[in-house]
């Protein structure tokens, strides 16, 4: 957590402003990395879906030449050996589909927490607000009210202990 404070003779709003910006300036300067290990992860799991769909694809063509085959009117043992090769595409495919859902799950989790738990980012926009000044004049009042304080306490001690009767 990072607090920015911007001081000085300028309106609520200029301050706003220049605290914002220094912020998203920072904001920024933080992100390179995790945006750059979001982009990453993003074309990876763009590249799984592309890679899944194609696996579907392979098991959408291997259950219809299946179909085919089962329909032909050829010999039992020639319908085997035809299916043989479709058979053993659907699961390496199946394999495939498994391993890769795993993998696309982990991969969108992880873009999900880079970009919004490892990412810099506001916890709260800043606001204006006035500052009292310390000016010499105030100082030189605050001054005279603790001295008239400090003043009157010694006062009262001092008339105290010479009230008091004295040894001989």
């Amino acid at each position: 957590t990072i607090t920015i404070t911007v001081e000085g003779p300028w309106t609520r709003a200029k301050v706003q402003t220049a605290a914002n910006s220094l912020a998203e300036s920072l904001i920024a300067y933080a992100n390179r990395y995790t945006n750059l290990k979001a982009r990453l992860i993003a074309d990876r799991v763009q590249s799984e879906q592309k890679e899944m769909a194609t696996l579907r694809e392979v098991q959408t063509r291997a259950h219809a030449n299946l179909a085919a085959i089962d329909a032909s009117n050829a010999a039992p043992l020639d319908k085997v050996a035809a299916s043989s090769p479709l058979v053993s595409d659907l699961s390496a495919a199946a394999t495939q589909i498994g391993q890769l859902t795993l993998n696309l799950t982990n991969d969108q989790v992880t873009l999900v927490a880079t970009r919004d738990i490892e990412s810099a980012q506001f916890i709260s926009r800043a606001t204006g607000r006035k500052v009292s000044a310390a000016t010499r004049r105030s100082s030189l009042v605050i001054a005279a009210m603790v001295g008239l304080i400090v003043g009157v306490g010694l006062a009262l001690a001092w008339e105290a202990l010479s009230v008091r009767p004295r040894r001989a």
